[in-house]
């Protein structure tokens, strides 16, 4: 009995520094974060770099601040960060721009991202239903490619014809090449990377610190 209670006592220790830690390191990220923008919000020219034209947007289009995000369907924290941004601009009615950022060194993620663009030039609500589906399956993406994307379209009842003529098309090739410029113009190294209004926000980031904390 006394050598559980000791390994109880041990293990209720163990759990209050854990506890400690984590606020002691959520305190340095928020504490970052501040100081970051503090710098950010000097920077007025960040959002005359991107280019909305063609991008798939959710939500109110014609918002004053829009959450802007470079991000890749196969990566786990933009996979993990989606739900969130899609809440904010829920609840702040505003608009949520998806940009494709695909990963160099993963199979078929440019391909997503035409398709992913593609299909929101010929049905943006059903585009959205495919912006899901990409995230909830990303081996897919890397094992079976076109095959998936294709049975994708199919499933939510696409045009096959028009939506596969606007995913091969050079227009919307050039729009994923131009989110891959943007970012590097914007200096972006991280998936996902956040920005709103002239605040950036590289990697995934909590959902209390997107807009509540964002102001300094």
């Amino acid at each position: 009995v006394k050598k559980i209670s000791a390994k109880n006592e041990i293990n209720k220790t163990k759990e209050k520094l854990y506890q400690i830690s984590q606020r002691g390191e959520n305190q340095i990220y928020e504490n970052g974060l501040r100081e970051t923008w503090r710098v950010d919000v000097r920077n007025n020219d960040r959002l005359e770099k991107i280019s909305f034209a063609g991008s798939p947007i959710k939500g109110n289009r014609n918002s004053t601040v829009k959450i802007v995000v470079y991000s890749d369907f196969f990566c786990r924290y933009c996979r993990e960060l989606a739900p969130d941004l899609e809440k904010l601009s829920t609840e702040y009615d505003i608009g949520y721009v998806y940009k494709t950022l695909p990963l160099d060194q993963i199979p078929n993620t440019d391909l997503a991202a035409q398709y992913f663009v593609g299909a929101f030039s010929i049905s943006p609500e059903k585009a959205w239903k495919v912006h899901d589906d990409f995230f909830q399956n990303p081996q897919r993406i890397v094992k079976d490619g076109d095959k998936y994307f294709v049975e994708v379209l199919r499933k939510y009842g696409f045009n096959m014809n028009a939506t596969l003529a606007a995913i091969r098309s050079n227009r919307v090739k050039e729009l994923v090449e131009r989110n891959v410029k943007e970012a590097d113009v914007l200096g972006i190294q991280f998936r996902p990377c956040i920005i709103i209004g002239n605040l950036m926000i590289p990697g995934k980031i909590r959902y209390e610190h997107k807009i509540g904390r964002a102001h300094v």
